[in-house]
């Protein structure tokens, strides 16, 4: 029963609205979506403290989980829109700080739960996440539904690029953009996506109208900017309106993400990392009350510190490290190249007619310098858990969880500006949130399958009363080198389609 309400038991609903998520954070506003759901999370949370029986408290998680389910794609897009590009992944990283800080204060929850009971401690948490939710609703601003004073944006066509227009689209469509040309190519952090953009091109996802804010020194706005799609020129006429995004049908989405390998390989990954994760947080505690039930305050406490300290610390390192990586393994944008080659260019003719071959270039782009992080991370994790899991003293145990905190909970943030990096088309940003969030849900399922390998009927008739200590080990272990393999086999898909892409 506690392995289905810690697990199944939320991500059941978390996994149907994850679906339908991305299109929710495409469609409204995303400052008033995450308010409304943290207001929704909140009263059940409360509701199930009140709960007269299991069925209830099911219900009330089930509850929860949707609401967690619509804010997840709103506010990694909304991130990723207001966030600088050359500090996205620690922008995530810090994001992801709520994992840590907010686990260490649910182990903590344990002294609380002996001083007012479990309901008193549902009931406070409820009213603390309705507070925080009036916050948001007030200092939350989604950039797409703020009304300014704008300049609106006309696409322009292959006869712009010809005329030396460096940003302009290449088709008339708007949605293929000359690789020399493209700002995302000049930018250290998205270096390494251009391939995945321009084979999107071919196509489009669907048309998508918008309205740009833009001032009289600037080219392109910076929600354009940090959006990350394609610059286009301005005309001189200016209105006050809000953006408009008409959004495509839901099998086109899926479809577009599903056909980029590097990114269907980073979802895996993340899926499978998640597994690991979930499985640990779930049965940590019932692991170590087994072996040390003498220890359970003690547990309690350097539990509580090894969450928020190592698990903070070690996302922070990771986005920063990333950021860092990506940084220094850069190529060096089309026009530095054409300088190095002494290509002329002039007005009328903009195109770099010689690019240097992809051996010319760091051996490894700014997108697989981010996933050397969750991959060197997650392998480290994995013999330390095994240490954490066969130690033969309590400090022992408590000391090989730390350290693996400390190098396991670097992934996040790198594996998000991977995936963004990643996508054949930014516009697809949100939806794949959706997509990463109904994996996230399937990850949950891993907690449930320990649980029937304790159980005296076993996993399908099969392992049935397996030592919970067997149980940890053999199903985490495993995850987290597989995870380790699908973030490589990320890597090098996104350096082959970049190099296919430059021999072209």
């Amino acid at each position: 029963a506690y392995s289905w309400l810690a697990s199944f038991g939320f991500t059941g609903t978390f996994a149907i609205a994850s679906i339908f998520a991305g299109r929710i954070a495409d469609s409204y506003n995303r400052g008033l979506v995450v308010s409304v759901a943290a207001v929704i999370w909140s009263i059940f949370l409360g509701m199930g403290s009140l709960s007269g029986d299991f069925s209830h408290l099911f219900a009330s998680r089930s509850a929860m989980g949707l609401a967690q389910a619509v804010t997840t794609p709103s506010s990694y897009t909304l991130l990723a829109e207001i966030t600088p590009k050359e500090k996205i992944a620690y922008a995530n990283s810090v994001f992801s700080l709520g994992i840590y800080l907010g686990g260490g204060l649910a182990s903590l929850s344990i002294l609380l739960d002996q001083s007012i009971g479990w309901r008193g401690a549902g009931i406070a948490v409820s009213g603390f996440g309705l507070v925080s939710a009036l916050i948001g609703a007030v200092v939350i601003r989604d950039p797409r539904h703020v009304a300014t004073t704008t300049t609106t944006t006309t696409t322009t066509t292959s006869a712009d690029a010809a005329a030396g227009d460096k940003d302009a689209d290449d088709d008339a469509d708007g949605h293929a953009v000359t690789i020399a040309n493209r700002k995302e190519d000049n930018d250290p952090i998205y270096a390494g996506s251009s391939a995945a953009a321009a084979a999107a091109t071919t196509t489009p996802v669907a048309d998508i109208t918008t309205t740009t804010t833009t001032t009289a020194t600037t080219e392109s706005s910076s929600l354009n900017d940090s959006s990350h799609s394609a610059p286009l020129a301005t005309s001189s006429s200016s209105s006050s309106t809000n953006t408009i995004i008409e959004t495509p049908d839901t099998e086109v989405i899926l479809k577009e993400i599903l056909n980029s390998k590097p990114t269907v390989y980073i979802l895996l990954a993340s899926m499978v990392r998640f597994m690991a994760g979930f499985t640990i947080a779930a049965w940590k505690a019932p692991l170590f009350l087994d072996l040390f039930p003498e220890q359970a305050v003690s547990f309690s406490v350097d539990n509580a510190l090894i969450i928020a300290m190592a698990g903070s610390a070690s996302t922070l390192l990771g986005g920063i490290a990333a950021d860092k990586l990506a940084a220094a393994a850069s190529p060096p944008s089309a026009s530095s190249l054409a300088s190095r080659l002494n290509i002329q260019t002039n007005a009328t003719n903009s195109s770099y007619s010689s690019l240097p071959s992809s051996s010319s270039f760091p051996t490894l782009n700014a997108a697989q310098s981010r996933l050397l992080v969750p991959i060197v991370g997650t392998l480290l994790a994995a013999p330390l858990w095994a240490l954490t899991v066969y130690a033969n003293s309590f400090n022992s145990a408590s000391s090989a969880l730390l350290l693996e905190y400390l190098v396991a909970e670097c992934w996040f943030g790198p594996a998000q500006a991977a995936l963004y990096a990643a996508l054949p088309n930014p516009n697809l940003r949100a939806s794949t949130q959706g997509v990463f969030s109904l994996l996230t849900a399937v990850g949950n399922l891993a907690p449930v399958a320990v649980g029937a390998l304790i159980s005296t009927s076993g996993l399908w008739g099969f392992s049935a009363n397996t030592p919970i200590r067997d149980a940890l080990l053999w199903t985490v272990t495993p995850a987290y080198i597989l995870s380790a393999a699908l973030f490589a086999l990320a890597a090098a898909e996104l350096g082959s389609t970049e190099k296919n892409l430059l021999k072209s």
